[in-house]
């Protein structure tokens, strides 16, 4: 499968907690409406996937969607290559898994001293690095991101290579 995810996932607590459920469902009601209504998205817990044909228009439309962030959101996004991740022929259990890697990406990150908002970037040294449907996935990510089969950068700042080195202190 050719193509990137851009993924933006909202952190909407300090909102909900300063304007409440009404005003952070308008605000996100406004940021929904200029999302490009020709890209595929889908929205699941304040997380929205787009697809994107190239890594090009994938980081032209994460520059435009989070300059209509209010400021009182943090928002978090990664951009998955589909093509070194993913086989040909995909199923529901892969976009879950996909998930998943965003999602504990997210969980590295904070237990390494990251904060505020957060820019994942992906590249595989081998296509389909994980078994994305195994029972323990996030075993999985853990090796094939501390062996550097799949490089994970936030903030411009190697993930993998943090891992590496904290790994062999151990």
């Amino acid at each position: 499968m050719q193509g990137q995810l851009l993924v933006i996932v909202l952190e909407q607590t300090p909102a909900l907690l300063n304007k409440g459920i009404r005003h952070t469902k308008a605000d996100l009601s406004l940021f929904r409406a200029g999302l490009d209504q020709s890209l595929f998205w889908v929205e699941q817990e304040q997380e929205f996937w787009l697809y994107c044909a190239s890594e090009q228009q994938a980081a032209e439309l994460q520059h435009q969607l989070l300059q209509t962030i209010p400021a009182d959101y943090v928002a978090h996004c990664a951009v998955l290559p589909l093509h070194a991740l993913l086989s040909k022929r995909i199923c529901e259990q892969d976009l879950d898994a996909l998930r998943e890697l965003v999602w504990y990406s997210l969980s590295l990150a904070q237990q390494q001293g990251f904060n505020g908002a957060l820019a994942f970037n992906y590249e595989c040294q081998q296509n389909r690095p994980c078994s994305w449907q195994t029972d323990n996935l996030r075993q999985d990510l853990f090796n094939a991101i501390s062996l550097g089969i799949l490089k994970v950068q936030v903030n411009g700042v190697s993930l993998s290579d943090k891992l590496r080195h904290q790994l062999g202190q151990i």
